[in-house]
């Protein structure tokens, strides 16, 4: 999800270097670089939703509840923000650029923060290692890479290194689920 999310806030920040870069004056370039930006936007504020709801389906109803309210607050809210950065630049030349740059501005800000937020405080809230231990120790496999960033260790993903493999022309396939561990087939070659 990370790519994603530096997809997110990239193209927010890539509509303030376009508007800089070009002085406020449109064109056709212009206008087939918003356009580009704001697919990218859309493609990969997509998938980071869904990754968002995805990690939150491991945890508690209540909390994927809250996520997808604060999305709802957060259309609001950012409804309001532009009517409030629109009215601030009303009366003065080009307001209209400013208002937006402004509104762009704060809105990367706030992007960045939640990016940051999500990768070093949210992992190390004790509801989400419960949550995501549980569903390690349940044979969820997506998992492991987020406990391992927050130092937990799990049990359930087992590492199979034998000797004799390295001698010989097998592999084993292996399996984890609930702390068990299964051995499906042995493939020679």
């Amino acid at each position: 999800m990370c790519f994603w999310t530096e997809i997110v806030v990239g193209s927010t920040l890539l509509v303030l270097v376009i508007d800089l870069a070009t002085s406020g004056r449109g064109g056709i370039g212009t206008f087939i670089g918003i356009c580009a930006v704001s697919g990218a936007f859309g493609i990969a504020d997509a998938h980071v939703q869904g990754g968002m709801v995805g990690d939150l389906s491991y945890m508690h109803p209540e909390l994927l509840q809250s996520f997808l309210a604060g999305g709802a607050a957060s259309g609001a809210l950012t409804s309001a923000l532009r009517l409030v950065t629109k009215a601030a630049f009303e009366n003065s030349k080009d307001g209209l650029r400013k208002g937006a740059f402004l509104f762009f501005a704060i809105t990367t800000f706030f992007e960045l923060l939640c990016v940051i937020l999500y990768a070093f405080v949210f992992p190390k809230v004790p509801i989400v290692k419960y949550y995501r231990s549980k569903a390690a120790s349940e044979g969820a496999k997506t998992v492991s890479a987020d406990l391992a960033a927050a130092g937990i260790q799990t049990s359930s993903v087992v590492h199979f290194f034998f000797s004799f493999l390295f001698n010989s022309n097998m592999v084993l396939n292996c399996s984890c689920y609930r702390n068990q561990c299964y051995i499906s087939n042995v493939i020679s070659f």
